[in-house]
């Protein structure tokens, strides 16, 4: 598939979390503004040195959170503008990456005018007991480009749904890619001292799944004593004694906090999250709570998974 680019020939970014994450246009040039203090071709930053360099370069009071360095460098990440240098075990804030600050600078370019189009094209509707729903799709790019905007791209709804998380992650999923993002968005859940419930099948018993079992053991892999904690796997997958199968999981739901919840067709693979043509809704509101309790009630049924 041919990359897209602008008429001074940089790369149209395809990957707005930091303009979805971060809280407006302004931070965001305030990150731009940091970013060419940098005369280099290219740097090695952390997480807290490109905080220090915001507060000193720019009239910005916090330095970044882990949300929005995560944000900012998913995004960055998904273009050459960044790498990742030195990776650890505790996920993205504490990563060193190499930044081309010219590219980034010209990335965040594109994260501003999303900003500022989303703040004007969906301005904050009023208070609402009814639920919220959003539409989201995972489409192939040359279709996707003839959509309505009023069907958000799955992957990036997703992330932003597992960055913003405080609480309580419910995750049921039948299949995963240990290599796909979301794998490292899911694993930093826990980290952050959120409940993190993992609903899914074939990860344990004869009938393992080699995929499913590389998924749940990067994830685990990723914890220290103490956020292991944090996590809970579960594996609903019955057969009968010939092999029948009678039961497994084959829904598909993200629940954060008991306020946003994805129910759709995706599997947490890299195909589902990019290619195929996946469908679904965000439901935000009351209703969530009632997504959660069926969860809890399936989960606490299923075999338990040694973490």
């Amino acid at each position: 598939m041919v990359e897209q680019s602008l008429s001074d020939d940089s790369i149209v970014c395809q990957d707005f979390t930091a303009a979805s994450v971060l809280e407006g246009a302004d931070r965001l040039q305030q990150i731009q503004t940091a970013l060419a203090e940098l005369n280099e071709d290219k740097v090695s930053i952390t997480k807290s040195e490109l905080s220090s360099l915001l507060l000193e370069s720019t009239p910005a009071e916090d330095a970044l959170t882990v949300n929005e360095f995560n944000a900012l460098m998913v995004s960055l990440s998904n273009t050459t503008a960044a790498t990742e240098s030195e990776i650890t075990p505790e996920g993205y804030h504490t990563y060193t990456f190499e930044v081309k600050p010219d590219e980034a600078i010209q990335i965040l370019d594109q994260q501003v005018i999303a900003s500022v189009a989303v703040e004007q094209l969906h301005p904050q509707s009023r208070t609402s007991t009814q639920p919220e729903v959003e539409l989201v799709a995972t489409l192939p790019r040359e279709i996707r480009q003839d959509i309505s905007t009023e069907v958000g791209q799955l992957g990036l709804s997703l992330r932003k749904m597992l960055i913003n998380a405080s609480h309580t992650v419910r995750v049921a999923n039948p299949y995963f890619d240990p290599d796909q993002w979301i794998i490292e968005d899911i694993a930093a859940v826990p980290r952050r001292g959120v409940d993190t419930r993992i609903l899914t099948r074939e990860a344990t018993g004869v009938d393992v799944s080699d995929q499913t079992l590389d998924a749940i053991t990067s994830i685990v892999e990723s914890l220290d004593g103490d956020t292991v904690e944090n996590i809970s796997i579960r594996d609903f997958y019955e057969t009968t004694d010939s092999g029948y199968q009678i039961g497994a999981v084959h829904a598909k739901i993200i629940c954060v906090d008991e306020q946003k919840c994805y129910i759709g067709s995706a599997n947490l693979t890299d195909l589902n999250l990019s290619a195929n043509f996946e469908f679904g809704v965000i439901i935000s509101g009351e209703i969530v709570s009632e997504v959660a309790a069926v969860f809890d009630a399936i989960f606490e049924e299923a075999d338990s998974v040694p973490v």
